[in-house]
């Protein structure tokens, strides 16, 4: 094999037996005079090189035989690579190492915690028919203002150069290896994916929106967290636990184990909702199955009022440890109990309220982190204020415990059945508009 030009590169050679597919020579080499023994028959010689397309042919070889060839340059000035991804992933990460060896412009977007990335991600896999399920890495790679070539998942270095020796040049197409593996070539509009992604009117558009967008996601968190806030299962054990105490040990016991209770509640529920945020920011497609969910809890909270009578989800194996930490704490107002007592609610009782909440987080997850923890604390903070209205009535009230008891029996359904309806509209809201 002589490597007529360019002279004195590094090149990679690998020569299989066509019949079998055997590899039977593999070597990277400086030399441009490559010598090799083979026995007669036929054969496949691949020539890889960075930055040069990757040169292919066939040979039936009978005798001693001379190959002369010349790589050709595939880097043309003016390529840009792109790649969106998510940091804690594998393949991302080997894609971004891979490609920054190849190319000198190589830009790697975060999907998980950048709204915008995560916008553009998901409608480019759209437009360029990457597949269905939404796979990263997705690399994009341009020549000037033109696509050439899109690509899901992480690749060695020698299809790459297979890859961009196949992609057109000129036109309207795409050569996209999609997330089976496959190879196909694509008619897109080249300015408006080139907008899209470069454009700085774009990113003007898209900074002007900021407050028309964060009004929408405000809106909508606080009436996803005032629906999870008329919580009847809460709502029973908290003022259970009032009552008795007060009853008990005093207003001041009370006071300190309600403080308790509730920041047990706030806590738990906050460390919650950013592990949910986390998973949903790698599921894009989650929210079929939420909105889904939110109409199935919300016809099971106006079923379980029928006849009149709320009835908890709660397994009565459950109530019988729930109400022992009732006894155990009002007798002694212990604010570390109650604490605990705290922690077991919210993940007990939380088939009362997950509706709502795996919703909120769903909405969260395409926000940026910072955006997405200041909505969180707002949530939670919506979400606890009930349990507070509740301590400061009964240290008002607390001479009228009869009455309190009363409404206490009434009010878990009616909460129940606006809860319901609220769980319903939002979940048709999921599936239809986020």
């Amino acid at each position: 094999i002589n490597v007529m030009r360019p002279h004195n590169i590094a090149k990679t050679v690998i020569i299989r037996d066509t019949y079998t597919g055997r590899i039977l020579y593999n070597t990277t080499t400086q030399e441009d005079i490559i010598s090799v023994k083979l026995p007669g028959g036929n054969y496949s010689i691949e020539i890889y090189s960075k930055n040069y397309q990757r040169f292919s042919t066939n040979l039936s070889l009978t005798n001693d035989t001379t190959l002369n060839i010349e790589l050709v340059p595939i880097v043309a000035e003016g390529l840009k690579v792109v790649i969106y991804g998510v940091t804690g992933c594998p393949h991302c990460h080997e894609a971004n190492a891979t490609l920054r060896r190849l190319f000198e412009y190589v830009e790697f977007r975060e999907i998980s915690s950048n709204r915008e990335y995560a916008l553009e991600y998901e409608r480019l896999y759209r437009l360029l028919k990457a597949g269905e399920k939404g796979f990263v890495p997705f690399t994009l790679v341009f020549r000037g203002k033109k696509l050439v070539l899109a690509v899901v998942g992480s690749y060695p270095e020698e299809k790459w150069y297979d890859f961009l020796s196949r992609a057109p040049e000129k036109g309207s197409q795409v050569l996209v290896v999609d997330e089976n593996g496959e190879a196909k070539y694509v008619v897109v509009n080249q300015t408006e994916i080139y907008s899209l992604i470069f454009s700085e009117e774009k990113q003007r558009e898209e900074t002007e929106n900021v407050e028309t967008g964060v009004e929408k996601f405000l809106s909508l968190v606080i009436v996803l967290a005032a629906t999870d806030s008329v919580n009847p299962c809460t709502f029973l054990v908290y003022t259970a636990l009032l009552l008795m105490t007060i009853q008990i040990a005093g207003r001041r016991r009370m006071l300190i184990a309600s403080a308790s209770f509730i920041s047990a509640v706030f806590l738990t529920y906050f460390l919650l909702g950013l592990g949910l945020i986390k998973v949903f920011s790698y599921v894009p497609w989650i929210k079929y199955l939420l909105g889904t969910l939110a109409i199935l809890f919300g016809s099971y909270s106006i079923y379980s009022v029928r006849g009149g009578e709320f009835k908890s989800p709660v397994p009565n194996s459950w109530k019988k440890y729930i109400d022992k930490g009732l006894t155990v704490i009002s007798s002694t107002g212990s604010p570390l109990l109650a604490f605990s007592l705290g922690i077991v609610i919210s993940l007990t009782l939380l088939p009362c309220s997950s509706g709502p909440y795996v919703v909120a987080a769903y909405v969260l997850s395409r926000l940026p982190l910072s955006l997405s923890f200041m909505y969180l604390l707002l949530y939670n903070v919506i979400f606890v204020l009930p349990l507070i209205c509740i301590t400061v009535i009964l240290l008002i009230a607390s001479r009228k415990v009869k009455k309190i008891k009363k409404l206490r029996g009434t009010l878990p359904k009616i909460l129940e059945l606006v809860s319901g309806i609220l769980l319903i509209l939002i979940g048709v809201y999921a599936i239809i508009f986020m």
